[in-house]
Order: structure tokens, then C-alpha cells, then sequence
């Protein structure tokens, strides 16, 4: 049972829903944040050293917590729900399912984020944060002057690779194409292992070597790295949008810069939007810029 309509809901409780949050409570309107079970990705992260006014590097789940209480310290109702379906009906109100209850909203800011795909390798969570990352900005800095590698799969992978290589002894850059990415030619610290794959990571307490093996002849060697970045894709969570055309053929959604989406009232921020660069501060940015949107649209109504 739907007891009120909201004027906005906010759909995730990471920097992007959060910061979305802080704005729409100094702002006075009715919302609602609705957080999912699964928690968001940026808390994963083991220690983020690039996020401005901390000058010392703090826990993933740290930052997000310190996030999250400034919004409930303005006055930010955070429920915690899985929403399952988001539509919108004939009146112009949005209708989100959720595992718990039903909510209505004039508004939705969908800000659920991404899951960063694995290599699904055993001893890959062990050795997550102690030396296995998914990105290089975030924390290719821990091992300046080191050699690392980087597991491609996606378009990401070669920004990563040529960041690291400003940085790092060397960079291996490990993919199952046969021909490698004409933008890392010439780059004299990137070494290739074309139509190759990781298939075993080595190491006491921390990562410190890992098996490559050619897909061609199955010629196996080790590799001593002291990190690896895994740029394999990531999983959108947008499986409550599937109803409506706002996703693309990868299931991120579309939207413009200011966070709106082809459904009027819909807006998107975050690690969800197609084309977002997954960086914290990025995602704050564009929780902010979806609540302008959301207001703006809001004062037609």
C-alpha cells in the first residue's frame, strides 16, 4: 500500500544517491532515500587516497559512512528496501516495487551503481586489496616504481595501463585479443602478453606473482608483480529500469550530463550512467547535478 508521493526518491545510498541526498535536504522538499541490501562499491574499497579534504587515506567504508550521516544529519530518511521495479504510471507519478514495500515519487533519481566483474579466479578475494584492484587512479599510487599488470577486458584498459605506466616500473598488459590496442605502441614500460590469460595468483599475505598462460599453445610463466588491476567491465544494477527505454545494449542507462534520461522525471547519476568515470568524487558531482535536474523539473510540475 503507497501512503504518500514523495517528490523525490533517491534510489542508492552510495556518493552518488548520498550527495543527491545532502542537496535535497537543504533544500526543504519531500524525498525519500531508499538503499539497497547489497551496499554500495565504493564502500569495498580498501583505501581511498584521491578524495579531496582527506589528506590521509581513508577505508572505502569510511567515507560512504561519513556520507551517509551528514545526510541524516540534515534531515535524510534513508530506508533500506530493494527495489525491483520502477515505472511510470499514466499520471505522471513514479511507481517503485520494492522487496518490502511500494513507493510513489514525482521524481526518481536512480543512482544504484555498478558491480566491477571479476576474473572468478579462487584466490582472487583473497588477495582483494592486497594487491588486486579494480582501478588504477584510485590506487596505482601505492605502488609507484613497482611492477604491476593489468587484466584487460574492457574499454578501461588501456587509460588504466597508460596511467600505471606514468607511474610504475613496468606494466604487464594481459589480453585474450590477439592484437593489442594501438594507443599503448611505443609506450616503453607497457609490456604485452597478447591472447593470453591469468590463470593462478601467488602470494603470502599480499599478491606477489601471478601465472599467464598463452590461449594459443598453453605455454605457462610467472610474472612478479605487486599488483594487479582488473579492467574487465562492470554490471550495472538496472534491472528495475528493464521496463523502460532508458537502457543501453549493456543494460547502463542512458542519460545527459545533467543527469536526465529519456523519461521525463528520470534522472540517473553515478557508476550506473553509461560513460561515467568510476570515481568517487565524480559520482558526488553527478548526485548533485541529478538533484538540480530533478528540482528544475520539479517546479513544471
Amino acid at each position: 500500500m503507497i501512503d504518500k508521493t514523495y517528490d523525490l526518491i533517491i534510489v542508492g545510498a552510495g556518493p552518488a544517491g548520498l550527495t543527491a541526498a545532502i542537496y535535497a535536504a537543504n533544500s526543504g522538499i519531500d524525498f525519500l532515500v531508499v538503499s539497497g541490501f547489497t551496499g554500495s562499491a565504493a564502500a569495498t574499497a580498501p583505501a581511498v587516497a584521491n578524495y579531496p579534504g582527506f589528506p590521509d587515506a581513508v577505508s572505502g567504508s569510511e567515507l560512504v559512512a561519513n556520507f551517509e550521516n551528514q545526510a541524516k544529519n540534515l534531515g535524510a530518511n534513508i530506508e533500506s528496501d530493494s527495489i525491483t521495479e520502477i515505472k511510470k504510471e499514466t499520471s505522471g507519478v513514479f511507481t517503485l516495487t520494492g522487496a518490502i514495500n511500494t513507493y510513489s515519487a514525482k521524481t526518481v533519481i536512480y543512482a544504484a551503481g555498478a558491480q566491477a566483474k571479476r576474473l572468478r579466479l579462487n584466490e582472487e578475494p583473497k588477495y582483494f586489496g592486497k594487491g588486486v584492484s579494480v582501478c588504477a587512479t584510485c590506487d596505482g599510487h601505492f605502488f609507484k616504481n613497482k611492477p604491476v599488470a593489468v587484466a584487460a577486458g574492457d574499454r578501461t584498459a588501456v587509460s588504466e595501463a597508460v596511467y600505471l605506466a606514468g607511474i610504475c616500473e613496468k606494466v604487464y598488459f594481459i589480453t585474450k585479443d590477439n592484437t593489442l590496442p594501438k594507443e599503448l605502441d611505443g609506450i616503453e614500460k607497457i609490456v604485452p602478453k597478447a591472447n593470453s590469460q591469468i590463470t593462478a595468483l601467488k602470494g603470502e599475505k599480499k599478491l606477489e606473482a601471478l601465472t599467464v598462460e598463452n590461449i594459443a599453445t598453453k605455454e605457462q610463466e610467472e610474472l612478479t608483480v605487486s599488483a594487479l588491476f582488473t579492467a574487465v567491465g562492470h554490471d550495472p544494477e538496472t534491472a528495475p529500469l528493464a521496463g523502460l527505454p532508458v537502457l543501453d545494449d549493456k543494460g547502463a542507462v542512458v542519460a545527459e550530463k545533467d543527469g536526465s534520461t529519456a523519461i521525463p522525471g528520470l534522472f540517473a547519476a553515478g557508476d550506473v550512467v553509461k560513460g561515467a568515470v568510476r570515481q568517487i568524487v565524480f559520482a558526488a558531482s553527478a548526485g548533485m547535478q541529478a538533484f538540480l535536474s530533478a528540482r528544475k523539473y520539479l517546479r513544471t510540475l
